[in-house]
């Protein structure tokens, strides 16, 4: 159960294809979510399940997933991912958001062609 996700700001910066959720075995304990890890300057996929998210890159900063009001600096009107199990609710648009790499608030996500359950 899941989707994918690309984001891209007009400074130039790319993601590659985010992985977004988790299996048909799994999600209830595995949910991948695009987060910004701001000692390292750079977006990352985390488990939002986990008790201390941690950056894959080692910084000691926890990232915060895009779908936090502080990243979400215009919400837009289609939704790119949502995902809703359990207690946990988290939602991309494709508004815009905190660029990683400029720090404006030009980021936007579009729906990858993966998809999957």
């Amino acid at each position: 159960m899941g989707c994918s996700a690309v984001a891209s700001c007009s400074c130039g910066y790319h993601s590659r294809l985010l992985a977004i959720g988790g299996g048909r075995t799994d999600f209830h304990y595995r949910c991948a979510f695009p987060a910004f890890c701001s000692e390292g300057r750079h977006l990352v996929t985390v488990n939002m399940f986990s008790k201390r998210r941690r950056c894959p890159d080692g910084h000691d900063a926890e990232p915060v997933p895009y779908d936090n009001e502080a990243l979400v600096k215009k919400p837009g009107k289609h939704v790119i991912a949502d995902w809703n199990v359990e207690n946990l609710h988290l939602r991309l648009t494709d508004g815009c958001y905190l660029c990683p790499a400029c720090l404006s608030p030009t980021l936007t996500f579009t729906r990858g062609e993966l998809t999957w359950d």
